[in-house]
This record gives structure tokens, C-alpha cells and sequence, in this order.
């Protein structure tokens, strides 16, 4: 049994949504049945064909649902969902038609649509259970979810992933039977297997301590107190480099203070993405790329319980660069995204849709950032360190 997972999501609705569901449910299920097109369609391969493999092989649909879900439009006004050749209407009708398990995820009080406002091939999803996903309570709300695939799935029932209870009162009920059990050999040995026992009368105890049989007594040397160390959590580099070969190489893991969180980032933009700093309690590193040159400032603030998950862009050129820069980029944390900086339309009016995504690993986040740069940011490769 393939016990696969498809994540159906749309771009322009879902960004973060899919990015951070996708990375939460790798704790629950293994990272390669987890069927998400930006990472799992490898360069070169067929989409279509992929997409289609996939959805044969799939267990469970997710779709990932927000408030603009129903109404995204095309470059011609024709809200997408009502298009024949809409992947993701493709892609719900054939797991529909599968009759394959199908839960409609629900983002940002996205509400699940009604029957008359689903095309024909897609009326069965309004009838689907939902599991709404509140960014306040990601990691709770997710967790429901996975154990709703985990039911879902073929095989026996899953047990829950929240701690098991009822392995105390076990342990206590054994104890005391051991107890009992011992307690019933201690008499037994007592009375002689219940024979009677003769009495002896017992013989008066001499507490007078000889001279010469009094043993020395050697004090005690006091204990040394154990001291444990807490060894530094590493930081590493982790995954690909995307971008040109343009610019002056740049590192922050020399710069990243130990054990400090990341507090906040710093991008310049404009066409390009000028620079980037990452701040970590309050120390500002060194702007990669030319910071304050004319662009646009933005400078973003984490919470306490915040941290970096993914980075994700298009690495490219406009009609003035020789060599690939970092045009557009968005950073997404494990609440939220910050937003798309740089590049958002080729001159000819098409968007500029991703072509890289650099993803923490599994109980990881993204500390800083290693690459390339001179008058733009070249280049760009994550650093990562256990949570």
C-alpha cells in the first residue's frame, strides 16, 4: 500500500498555507510520501505526467482552501475554478471521481463552498468534511489533521499522536500485585509454610564496645557537584545554491551570535532584490548587496515563538543583467508570510512564478543566509540549525 498524500493547492491563494502545512505534517509522515508539486517534481520531468502519476498513487487529497479560493481570475477576467483545464479543478475532480479520501483544509475563516458554486465535476467536495487551520493555533489545528489522514489510510486504524494514556495505571496495578504477591512468600517463610514454629527466647543484646574492637571510622570526602555542559547547537548549511556566479562570496554563519534567535530581516527591493540582513536579538549583520542605494526598505519583526521555515523566489535576469541575480523573493515563518519583494511581472506582463525553494529540514529553522552578492544579491543558500 502507497499510503501517499496530496497536497492541491493554488499559488496565487495558498502561498505560505501549503509551504508551512507541507512542513509541519513531515513530523507526522515520511518526507517522501508527502506529494507537493514545488519540491517533488524534479528538473526536467514531465508535470503534467507527474501530477497525474501522483493523483493515481495518492491515498489522501488535501485541498488547501482561503477567502480568494473560489475567486482568483486569469489574465482574462474567468475566475480559474470555472476553466475545464484548471490544474487544481483537474486535479480535485480526479480524486473525486477515485472516490479516494478528499478534506478540505480551511485557511485564514475561509468557509467550505456551497454546491451551487462548484463547476459540476466538483459539487461532491461541499460535502467533505473540513479542519480549519487557525494561525494561532497552527501546530494544534495540524495536528488534528494528521490524525485525520492517519484514519484515512489504508491499513489498520491509527492510534493517536497525542501521548497515550492508561500506561500509569498499569504500572500501578502491577506494582501492587508484585506487592501482594511478595508479602504472601514473607509470612509463609515467617510461620514455616504453616507449621507451628518452636519460640526461642531471645538473648539480651551486650551494646558495651570493646576497646580494642572499635573499628576506625574514615570521614567521607564531600561529593563533587556534577556540571553538564549544554554543547552549542550547530549551524549549517543545508540544500542548494540558487542564482549566478556574479558577486563576492558572503557567509552569516561568523556573524550568527551563539544560540541567538533570529529577530528580524531587512530586504531592499526594487525590480531586484538590492540586499538582505537577518538581525538576531537586536545585532544587525552585514546587508548583502548594496543596502540604501535608492530601493525600497522593509524590515520585518518576529515574535518570541516565531521562526524562519522556508525561502523561496525566482532566480533570474531582466533585459540588464548579464548573469542570473535573485529577482523576487518571499520569506515564510512558521505562522505567517512575510510578503513577495522584487520582481512580480516580466516586461511583457507575465508573472514571475517561482523556479527555487529552500525548505529547513525537519525540526530546523533558518538562522542566516550564505551566497553572492555586489550590487545585487547574486546568489542565495539557506543556514540551519535545530529548534
Amino acid at each position: 500500500m502507497s499510503e501517499k498524500i496530496f497536497i492541491n493547492y493554488r499559488k496565487d491563494d495558498s502561498p505560505w498555507n501549503s509551504l508551512a502545512l507541507y512542513q509541519e505534517l513531515t513530523k507526522y509522515f515520511p518526507r517522501e510520501n508527502i506529494f507537493k508539486d514545488f519540491n517533488t517534481i524534479a528538473p526536467g520531468t514531465d508535470f503534467v505526467e507527474s501530477i497525474e502519476k501522483a493523483l493515481e498513487e495518492c491515498d489522501v487529497l488535501l485541498v488547501l482552501i482561503s477567502e480568494n479560493w473560489l475567486t482568483i481570475t486569469d489574465s482574462k477576467g474567468t475566475k480559474r475554478i470555472e476553466k475545464p483545464d484548471d490544474f487544481v479543478r483537474l486535479e480535485i475532480a480526479t480524486a473525486l471521481k477515485r472516490n479516494i479520501c478528499v478534506i478540505p483544509v480551511l485557511f485564514d475563516d475561509a468557509t467550505l463552498p456551497g454546491e451551487e458554486e462548484l463547476p459540476d465535476n466538483l459539487k461532491k467536495l461541499s460535502r467533505r468534511q473540513s479542519i480549519e487551520i487557525d494561525k494561532n493555533r497552527f501546530d494544534t489545528d495540524t495536528m488534528r489533521l494528521a490524525e485525520a489522514i492517519k484514519r484515512a489510510l489504508p491499513g489498520k486504524p491509527a492510534e493517536p499522536l497525542s501521548k497515550k494514556k492508561g500506561s500509569s495505571s498499569l504500572k500501578v496495578i502491577l506494582g501492587i500485585v508484585a506487592l501482594i504477591a511478595i508479602a504472601i512468600v514473607a509470612i509463609k517463610m515467617m510461620t514455616g509454610n504453616g507449621k507451628k514454629s518452636s519460640y526461642v527466647q531471645p538473648q539480651p543484646i551486650d551494646t558495651t564496645i570493646k576497646k580494642d574492637s572499635a573499628k576506625k571510622v574514615k570521614p567521607k570526602l564531600p561529593v563533587a557537584p556534577v556540571i553538564v555542559v549544554k554543547q552549542p547547537k550547530t549551524v549549517t548549511t543545508y540544500g542548494s545554491i540558487y542564482g549566478g556566479p556574479s558577486g563576492f562570496q558572503f557567509n552569516d554563519a561568523g556573524n550568527i551570535p551563539n544560540e541567538a534567535k533570529v529577530t528580524g530581516i531587512k530586504i531592499n527591493y526594487g525590480s531586484l532584490i538590492d540586499d538582505i540582513a537577518f538581525s538576531w536579538n537586536g545585532f544587525l549583520s552585514k546587508s548583502h548587496g548594496i543596502a540604501n542605494k535608492g530601493g525600497m526598505p522593509k524590515t520585518f519583526n518576529l515574535g518570541p515563538s516565531e521562526y524562519i521555515t522556508a525561502i523561496r523566489g525566482y532566480a533570474g535576469r531582466d533585459q540588464y543583467q548579464t548573469s542570473d541575480v535573485i529577482c523576487k523573493i518571499t520569506i515564510i515563518t512558521n505562522q505567517r508570510s512575510l510578503g513577495t519583494y522584487g520582481m512580480l511581472r516580466f516586461p511583457n506582463g507575465a508573472p514571475v512564478n517561482d523556479n527555487f525553494s529552500l525548505l529547513a529540514p525537519n525540526s530546523h529553522e533558518i538562522v542566516g543566509i550564505y551566497g553572492r552578492a555586489d550590487r545585487f544579491l547574486n546568489a542565495i543558500g539557506i543556514l540551519v540549525r535545530e529548534r
